[in-house]
């Protein structure tokens, strides 16, 4: 695995104690990670930073062979039903790829 930023790797961490039920205001169970990562940047205070760390983790989706638009998902439909769900946490390829990344 490449060398990610410290703020992806913050960014990860954060998220999967929200995926472990760690109540964390700014996370949605009703968004993927791409979204997720705003909220938490903004707020971090480092929204200006978006569109980089974005690029960085769709980088890191591509990488490992996945689509970088629903890299846990077969589709926008799949995708939509989880969100319609608030069941986005509980993909368990989504899960597996944050623990990974956030070591």
């Amino acid at each position: 695995m490449q060398q990610q930023s410290e703020v992806l790797t913050a960014f990860y961490r954060a998220y999967l104690d929200f995926a472990e039920g760690k109540p964390i205001s700014y996370f949605t169970k009703s968004c993927g990670l791409c979204h997720n990562l705003f909220w938490f940047l903004q707020k971090s205070g480092k929204q200006d930073n978006y569109y980089y760390v974005l690029a960085e983790m769709e980088q890191q989706f591509m990488d490992a062979g996945l689509n970088k638009v629903y890299p846990f998902n077969n589709g926008a439909d799949d995708y939509e039903g989880e969100k319609e769900g608030n069941n986005i946490p509980n993909n368990q390829k989504r899960l597996d790829w944050v623990r990974l990344h956030a070591q």
